[in-house]
């Protein structure tokens, strides 16, 4: 029932902010409508939290977390002007311009995107009874393990998942490590943009994207016992140490999120209060630690480490850096306004069809430099941008394809997100398919990065995962041969 009641409810909203957006659009003087406009955006972000809270039966879904990054790097600022807070150094060209057609344009149309993102929510998340007992019942004490996980069968296939963690985790741990230490020498002797470029070579790539699977597959194999949490907080305070040191974000975080989602997934809590206060008390340091990022990216903190953190810790307020600089994200969105259909012509789709080729097997052999053209929204946009420090974005790469028909397929991508969601809590719950979880783990890592990221980041991470279980086949296969010689 309330599946039907949410879904209603976002319809007549997007109906109210199509008319209410559109006679903003034909207004002379658009300042009038500012506060009509925070409003709009404000009301749509709540309705997407009740929305994916009501009806995935959880306080913290993948879903909200997907919703509220997209919001916060799209919206930022708004939500900070919204309140009144003075954020006069971090407005940059979105606030200062707000009155400006294309700014104007690229706000309306990402409200009307992301609310058709969360429409895609809501028909394809479930609110059945049975889904939340089952829920429920699987993070409760009374939980008891069935037949299967008990049978000599799941348990040696546990061994083997257990095997092959290790595996990768043995040939992955040095060379991440030495390419995450040359990362931050690199920030620190050039700068943080510098190591968006700092090189690496392909099996070093591969290498430390195995490191992330290994990681979560040691978390699920370990599991029942008390070792798992030696990789769960060392991989997360590894990943905050990133954050500070190097400078990136999103990878960081989305790791980090997917570390909470598989704990939450999978290891049954004795005591929900104290682990609610902990994950609180983690959250606080972390939006601290990146919005003294944030301060220290853009030049306001100072110029050492030492001084960045004496002004982030006296004079800045790192929870209005954060939201300040990450939503500057709608840039990308305005400047297609600007360049979009006379400078630059429509993609129409070939972004994700070309993501989708690299996939194959000598793919840029076979179809030559086309198959690498418009993946990268941020390097078509830098190239018509003054300081070429423009990134990703989910909202911007869709229209970028599709012009003003994007909306439609962030529904698509709305669908497939709550697809995803419903997957992982399904294959969790069930505790059938270890092998399941953990690559689906290592996949939302890379989900989560989308809202600020590129469509074939996410299909990279699938030949990764291709790679892997190329791994885990010659794992088997040794074992099994020693078993016959045995």
């Amino acid at each position: 029932m309330k599946k039907i009641v949410y879904t209603f409810l976002q319809i007549v909203w997007i109906v109210y902010c199509w008319f209410a957006l559109s006679g903003m659009q034909k207004t002379s003087d658009f300042s009038d409508n500012v506060d009509h406009l925070y409003w709009i955006i404000v009301i749509s972000f709540v309705l997407g939290l009740l929305e994916t809270y009501y009806l995935s039966g959880k306080k913290v879904s993948i879903t909200t977390a997907f919703l509220v990054i997209t919001y916060i790097f799209h919206h930022g600022q708004h939500f900070l002007d919204f309140l009144g807070i003075d954020f006069e150094y971090y407005k940059g060209y979105i606030m200062t311009n707000f009155v400006d057609k294309s700014i104007v344009n690229a706000t309306i149309f990402s409200i009307m995107a992301i609310n058709f993102l969360q429409l895609g929510f809501c028909l394809m998340l479930n609110d059945k009874d049975e889904d939340k007992k089952s829920y429920r019942y699987k993070h409760s004490s009374k939980r008891q393990p069935n037949s299967l996980e008990d049978s000599e069968k799941a348990k040696a296939r546990t061994e083997l998942l257990l095997k092959w963690s290790i595996a990768l985790f043995a040939v992955s741990l040095i060379p991440t490590l030495i390419y995450d230490v040359q990362r931050m020498i690199v920030s620190f002797s050039a700068s943080y943009a510098e190591t968006y470029t700092y090189g690496t070579t392909a099996i070093n790539s591969i290498l430390s994207q195995f490191f992330e699977i290994a990681i979560f597959g040691l978390i699920y194999c370990l599991k029942d016992t008390k070792k798992w949490k030696y990789f769960y907080y060392s991989k997360f305070f590894w990943e905050l140490i990133k954050l500070l040191l190097i400078g990136n974000r999103m990878g960081p975080i989305s790791s980090i999120a997917a570390l909470f989602f598989l704990k939450q997934s999978i290891i049954v809590s004795d005591n929900k209060r104290k682990g609610k206060l902990k994950y609180i008390v983690l959250a606080i340091l972390l939006v601290f630690v990146m919005g003294f990022i944030s301060s220290y990216r853009s030049g306001k903190a100072g110029t050492t480490l030492t001084e960045a953190l004496e002004n982030a810790l006296v004079r800045d307020n790192m929870f209005i850096s954060f939201f300040a600089e990450s939503g500057t994200t709608l840039l990308d969105q305005a400047l297609l306004f600007r360049l979009m259909p006379g400078t630059l012509a429509f993609a129409n789709g070939l972004t994700y069809i070309n993501s989708i080729l690299i996939l194959l097997p000598m793919s840029t052999t076979i179809f030559g430099a086309s198959a690498t053209e418009h993946i990268s929204i941020g390097a078509i946009l830098n190239e018509h941008w003054y300081n070429r420090g423009l990134g990703g974005s989910i909202v911007a790469e869709s229209y970028y394809n599709f012009g003003e028909n994007a909306i439609w397929f962030m529904l698509i991508i709305g669908l497939a997100v709550g697809w995803f969601q419903k997957k992982y809590d399904s294959s969790a719950s069930k505790g059938e398919n270890g092998m399941l979880i953990i690559l689906l783990t290592f996949l939302l890592e890379q989900l989560l990065i989308y809202p600020r990221g590129y469509f074939y980041s996410v299909i990279a991470s699938v030949n990764i995962i291709i790679y892997a279980l190329v791994v885990y086949l010659l794992v088997k296969m040794f074992f099994d041969s020693k078993k016959v010689k045995a």
